[in-house]
């Protein structure tokens, strides 16, 4: 769907200036090392020159001559496609951005230092620097420390706190990752099921696998029980009949929380374990309820 036009100025500036640890601070998480402070200044004072740079080149646009305006052009329009393919697919992602951001750098630049008065050379100098330092400090050697991984961290936390005989319920962007790493693992997520079969259909799979894993007498570990999305729609099927007591908390992870600003939020989300059968006896229940309410409807 359409994003709104913040997500999308803070894919782009993610993109121009150490996305990484710029997206972190958004989502709440706490940004490690005192080289950050210094990444956050680098690209604050690369952000100014390039604001400088880009009201030169508007200024120097009317001076332009071929090929400097065929160039510039050409990057523009380059940077309007790949921009409306961003904000549609995904406008906070500044893996999106890359592409758009060095397009329209290349037309700002191209317009300031081709002009009739050629006065950005320094500011194009001065950017450029700011701006790569900024990007080494907060994106590469931030992304780079296995610390600041969210979503590794996760699947590592998730991995130790379960075993083999777990059925293990959870968002496909964490599940995929707990399974490529630890392909013993019984994983089911619910947004991936819903997506590939449909609602209906995936529930089905979920009680078949809840059903088998009774029979094992092995437990459900559930993460994203309180988040919204498919993973909740589908555990309160699976939590229909447990009662509080039958519920264990086994830890918690760092994770996505269901909350929004500009950018999804992460904090502490609690990993729980119940029996398998109980789970099983949950959802027959909860079916019977609900066949209850339609026929009273």
């Amino acid at each position: 769907s359409w994003a709104s036009p913040a997500q999308a100025v803070v894919g782009l500036g993610r993109a121009t200036v150490g996305g990484q640890a710029f997206l972190d601070v958004l989502r709440g998480a706490e940004a490690a090392g005192w080289y950050v402070g210094i990444g956050i200044a680098l690209a604050a004072a690369g952000a100014i020159a390039l604001a400088v740079l880009a009201v030169k080149a508007v200024r120097a646009w009317k001076s332009l001559r071929e090929p400097a305006k065929t160039v510039a052009l050409a990057a523009l329009a380059g940077f309007l496609i790949y921009g409306l393919f961003s904000v549609y697919f995904d406008a906070g992602n500044f893996e999106w951005w890359t592409i758009p951001s060095c397009l329209l750098a290349l037309a700002v630049t191209v317009s300031a230092l081709s002009g009739r008065h050629r006065t950005g050379v320094a500011w194009a100098i001065s950017a450029a620097l700011l701006v790569g330092g900024a990007n080494f400090i907060l994106d590469f050697s931030y992304r780079r420390n296995p610390e600041n991984d969210i979503v590794r961290n996760a699947s590592r936390t998730i991995a130790r706190l379960t075993s083999p005989d777990d059925l293990i319920v959870l968002p496909a962007y964490l599940g995929s990752l707990v399974w490529y790493e630890n392909r013993d693992r019984q994983i089911f997520c619910p947004g991936k099921a819903a997506h590939t079969y449909g609602p209906e259909k995936g529930r089905e799979i979920l009680a078949a696998m809840v059903n088998e894993a009774a029979k094992r007498r092995e437990r459900l570990v559930i993460l994203g029980a309180g988040v919204s999305g498919e993973t909740r729609r589908f555990t309160d099927d699976v939590l229909w009949d447990v009662p509080p007591q039958g519920r264990e908390v086994i830890g918690s992870v760092v994770f996505f929380d269901g909350g929004r600003r500009l950018v999804r939020t992460v904090a502490a989300v609690d990993v729980i374990a119940v029996d398998a059968k109980t789970c099983r006896d949950g959802i027959e229940a909860g079916l019977v309820a609900r066949a209850e309410v339609e026929v009273c409807r």
